[in-house]
């Protein structure tokens, strides 16, 4: 299937990550551009890059595996909308030991000729609170105490 530019271009960018180059980021990204996930809500291109690049100063390794993408169906005149699902695996310094893991999560995307509206949807214990080793035990308690039997 062939898809707007816009959508290629976010699911080149994120089939090969890396925020080395700030001009490839540029083409994906307009310059208001909302992103959003459960940890933070950033406003505008140079406050995303920024982002990224802080936040890859700790990882060791973040593959993306592009799994579906589902284009929204919008008036005539509004942003396209598109819905990216993927599997993100992360070696990161301070999380799970220092190996990898496997973070299942999707995008929102709005775009307008480039992304105005970047959010992301995932499981933030997958993420965070299950690669913690102290959290870990009482995120599984908690999972334990509301399994229905």
């Amino acid at each position: 299937m062939k898809y707007p530019a816009a959508v290629q271009n976010f699911v080149d960018f994120y089939n090969e990550f890396s925020v080395e180059n700030p001009s490839v980021f540029n083409k994906v990204y307009g310059e208001s551009v909302v992103f959003q996930d459960p940890f933070h809500r950033i406003e505008g291109r140079p406050a995303l890059y920024s982002y990224f690049q802080g936040m890859m100063r700790q990882v060791l390794k973040c593959e993306f595996n592009i799994l579906d993408i589902h284009l929204g169906d919008l008036p005539a005149g509004e942003p396209g909308a598109a819905s990216v699902i993927w599997d993100m695996t992360l070696q990161h310094k301070a999380l799970n030991r220092g190996k990898e893991f496997v973070v299942n999560g999707s995008t929102l995307i709005q775009f307008d000729g480039q992304v105005i509206l970047h959010r992301d949807f995932f499981d933030s214990s997958q993420l965070i609170y299950k690669n913690i080793p102290v959290i870990k035990s009482f995120v599984r308690l908690i999972e334990k105490g509301m399994a229905v039997e």
